[in-house]
């Protein structure tokens, strides 16, 4: 094959390509304000991402769609912080943050100073990430996969089978023989006194 029919193939294949007019062309790349405003209006109206994709944008996937509107509210977040509401912030924050941060200092027996610099150099984040690996400890749940067994798991394995039948209704059994977790976060139905 000779290079000048190779440039013709190529610059035929590119002529039968879709233009920037054409709206399939459009669908499978850039946004426009257009579809911006489209997006906003659909997920304004409670759709999900796979719907809006496909009733909206043929050529995106639902992932695509919620990434663009991420995309979207940080960019009009960010639009309405101008310079003057961040003068506002700063000139509210300053007239108030010893109130705010003195009920956190007395709480924690700190100088509120020191907490509000505390809190800034580690960020929003890392408080927000240390609170939820705190409240999972205290449900009795690891920082692991989720994949195990809890402490009472491995003392009902290790506790010799109850003689005779067990008491509990059939849909409160689990497999291995003791209550479910639904039996066991129901409330008990109240005994009657004992002969």
């Amino acid at each position: 094959m000779t290079r000048a029919s190779t440039r013709t193939r190529r610059r035929d294949s590119f002529a039968d390509a879709p233009t920037s007019n054409d709206p399939s062309a459009r669908r499978s790349g850039v946004w426009s304000p257009q579809d911006d405003a489209i997006l906003l209006a659909a997920r304004a109206q409670g759709l999900n991402w796979d719907p809006i994709a496909e009733l909206h944008f043929p050529g995106k996937s639902g992932n695509a769609c919620r990434k663009r509107h991420e995309r979207v509210i940080k960019d009009m977040n960010e639009k309405t912080w101008d310079g003057k509401n961040l003068d506002r912030l700063a000139l509210e924050y300053m007239g108030c943050r010893e109130t705010m941060w003195t009920i956190l200092g007395v709480r924690l027996g700190e100088d509120w100073r020191v907490l509000e610099k505390k809190c800034f150099s580690v960020g929003l984040k890392t408080i927000q990430s240390t609170f939820n690996s705190i409240q999972r400890a205290a449900r009795g749940m690891d920082d692991d996969s989720g994949v195990g067994f809890s402490d009472a798991e491995h003392e009902v394995d290790a506790s010799p089978p109850e003689a005779g039948p067990s008491t509990a209704a059939p849909q409160e059994r689990s497999h291995r023989g003791g209550l479910s977790i639904q039996a066991m976060l129901s409330p008990s139905p109240p005994q009657g006194p004992s002969s």
